[in-house]
């Protein structure tokens, strides 16, 4: 008996073998035109398809953490790259699910900020009393 398919793909893509468009086509099966599993097309598809983890929403948060934990002077750099994480998630480079990445990175970058400034502050300060 033939392994019947049991879903059918919703969106609009093409064999990755001969181009055949397989919309519509079960995912279980093969492509109509050249016999290619449509499973494989559809591999190479969301591999190909943008919209993917933004790595600046990722170096964000790390950097983020990292600033928070350790070394507070990474806070800014964690910023910066929020504000571009959040660039690529309007202009459809990366996909929306990164956004709480990226605010996460952008939070603990401005903590992290605002406690290394008030750090070097009371520093100067504490050195301006003593000397």
């Amino acid at each position: 008996m033939p392994n019947t398919p049991q879903h059918i793909a919703d969106t609009s893509y093409a064999c990755d073998r001969c181009g055949y468009d397989l919309s519509g086509s079960a995912v279980g099966g093969v492509c109509p035109e050249c016999g290619h599993p449509v499973r494989d097309s559809l591999r190479v598809s969301a591999a190909q398809s943008p919209g993917g983890t933004s790595s600046s929403a990722m170096v964000s948060m790390v950097l983020g953490i990292i600033a928070i934990t350790a070394c507070g002077l990474v806070g800014p750099v964690a910023i910066v790259m929020s504000y571009r994480a959040k660039e690529d998630i309007r202009e459809g480079k990366a996909s929306p699910s990164t956004l709480g990445m990226a605010k996460a990175g952008l939070i603990l970058g401005w903590i992290s900020s605002i406690l290394t400034v008030a750090g070097i502050l009371l520093y100067a300060a504490i050195l301006a009393v003593t000397i």
